[in-house]
């Protein structure tokens, strides 16, 4: 992979997925996401198609009503990114059911929008804190 993204594009729309989440502004994940886009979990667990997937970031949201994602590292070579960072959060925003936990994300995108959201994390601290 590359260290640059000439153009932008790849970094530039992985950039504000990430921000979509963070705001969980689900009109604009709406928006980013490709009529076919895939998620896949740290389990290997797949969500197909951009409106099953908005309804599973709703979902998320709510259990999980501080959820951020903080990116410190982007490497692209299009038409995908890696973003390597960290993601925290606490369950249904309880302070003792709190999280952190190292993250990377490999996301593919065409014509400007993302095709797949490939999550690497381990998710132990995340499923304990749902108890």
């Amino acid at each position: 992979m590359n260290n640059s993204d000439p153009t932008g594009t790849v970094t530039e729309v992985a950039v504000a997925y990430v921000e979509a989440i963070n705001a969980h502004d689900l009109d604009l994940l709406s928006s980013l996401m490709a009529p076919e886009f895939c998620f896949i979990d740290a389990h290997g667990q797949v969500v197909q198609g951009s409106n099953s997937m908005r309804a599973g970031w709703a979902r998320y949201f709510a259990l999980f009503p501080d959820y951020h994602l903080a990116i410190g590292l982007t490497i692209s070579d299009s038409p995908q990114a890696v973003l390597i960072g960290e993601a925290s959060a606490s369950f249904h925003g309880l302070k003792d059911r709190a999280w952190r936990i190292p993250i990377a994300i490999r996301a593919c995108t065409r014509d400007r929008m993302i095709t797949e959201w490939h999550v690497f994390a381990d998710t132990k601290l995340p499923l304990d804190s749902m108890g």
